[in-house]
């Protein structure tokens, strides 16, 4: 599953691409409720719920590889899934 984040002002943010597409319910916790770890890869997943778009900005500029956990209803970014 590929999935494209873009801001409001349709500014592609990242494209995401997951093979595990793993549950956050099924990562391992950590002391930041934000963050978990996938058990399959063991990388940081970072929940961007409540982030602002210059919090999103950043959060990519900083780590283009990061691992994001959003939801296709979010209001601080848009969502297109693409593929199955």
């Amino acid at each position: 599953l590929t999935v494209s984040l873009y801001t409001d002002d349709n500014q592609l943010l990242k494209v995401l691409e997951c093979p595990y597409s793993i549950s956050w319910s099924n990562c391992t916790s950590t002391q930041n409720s934000d963050i978990r770890t996938c058990d399959i890869c063991e990388r940081q997943i970072t929940d961007t719920g409540n982030f602002t778009d210059h919090q999103l900005r950043r959060l990519i500029s900083q780590k283009a590889d990061a691992c994001l956990k959003v939801e296709l209803n979010q209001d601080n970014l848009r969502v297109i899934s693409q593929g199955p």
